[in-house]
């Protein structure tokens, strides 16, 4: 949104917060029950409800376009856009869709049935949609022309992290809603190999921010192998409170498992937020904002070994002899990563 307007443009938002259904700031629909997605009756509450809601409470000829990040295809989805459509014939209808393909996302039978209803009524997007957005390299998806990017980051919501590194020691930082395309496990893995070879000089330490469906996972491998005294969980925090710990990180975690998805390419908006907060990063497949000889980024194989700890304590040493590493960090992502930057390609592009 913050992009868009950054641009020129005049925008509304329709999106979800835990009470309800919001257009901007107002709810314009309560939630009957929890927002949760793994609920039954939230999923049957957006296939149903949702599209309905948007189309009763917005005016679709005060615009110029739409631009919708893929919810999945339903009937009230397409339901949608084909009255968007009716309703003023020249509006153009962007459609995000930021993994492709996205299929091995979907595990349960509640998500598999999801996808098996997008899978039928995804044919039915290229009668209504114009362009689709994604980040990638595909020229087509659903038949539909696209326009390839990579994610974006609204860059003045976030503090530089101000970081003093400590003699002997490395500070690991991951935060997200973890996955196992995330790849934690990776990591979690190679510090066990570290500290069980007994010859280590430099203490690394890893604190994991955040929950997901990965984390009792991570939580079971760090109490079999005995990791307590070497890595931390937190809750979910913002603001201020997530801030400080940033400030206490050295090198933090990006996405180690995104070839599980069979994606080629990465986009993570974790990787975004390290980079505008100053704080170098470790990930694994290819991410085209952060070329393999970018000096505050450090690839490590995109497959299921181990991660080497002493190629991230490497990493370390080398990051900080690079002078006010942080702000040019900082200068790159306000160039190169901020939404305005990648919406003006989507907008500039004619079809």
């Amino acid at each position: 949104m913050n992009g868009f307007r950054k641009l020129g443009h005049d925008v509304d938002i329709v999106w979800y917060c835990q009470d309800g259904v919001l257009l901007n700031d107002a709810i314009i629909k309560k939630f009957p029950f929890s927002n949760n997605t793994s609920d039954l009756r939230n999923v049957l509450f957006h296939h149903i409800c949702f599209d309905a809601i948007v189309a009763k409470n917005i005016d679709f000829k005060k615009y110029d376009f739409i631009f919708i990040r893929y919810p999945l295809s339903h009937p009230g989805f397409i339901r949608l856009l084909k009255k968007a459509k009716i309703i003023n014939p020249n509006l153009r209808i962007f459609l995000e869709v930021p993994t492709y393909p996205y299929n091995l996302e979907f595990n349960g039978v509640l998500r598999r049935s999801q996808y098996w209803v997008d899978k039928y009524f995804s044919r039915f997007l290229k009668k209504y949609v114009d362009i689709t957005v994604h980040y990638g390299s595909f020229k087509s998806l659903f038949g539909i022309p696209s326009i390839g990017i990579s994610n974006g980051i609204n860059v003045d919501k976030y503090p530089i992290a101000n970081n003093t590194q400590h003699q002997g020691e490395v500070r690991l930082l991951a935060v997200g809603n973890w996955n196992h395309w995330h790849g934690l496990d990776r990591l979690l893995f190679g510090l066990s190999e570290y500290y069980q070879a007994q010859n280590w000089s430099v203490v690394l330490t890893l604190t994991i921010v955040g929950g997901g469906r990965a984390l009792p996972i991570y939580q079971e491998i760090v109490q079999k192998y005995a990791l307590e005294d070497f890595v931390k969980f937190i809750p979910p925090v913002q603001g201020a409170e997530l801030d400080t710990i940033y400030d206490n990180a050295d090198i933090a975690i990006g996405c180690l498992g995104i070839h599980r998805k069979n994606v080629a390419i990465d986009s993570s908006l974790k990787h975004r937020e390290y980079a505008v907060r100053g704080v170098p990063f470790v990930l694994s497949t290819t991410d085209s904002d952060f070329p393999i000889s970018t000096p505050w980024v450090h690839y490590c194989p995109a497959d299921e070994s181990a991660i080497n700890i002493n190629d991230l304590i490497q990493f370390s040493k080398n990051v900080n002899r690079q002078k006010d590493l942080r702000q040019k960090l900082r200068n790159f992502a306000e160039t190169h990563l901020d939404w305005s930057r990648k919406l003006n390609t989507v907008m500039s592009t004619q079809y």
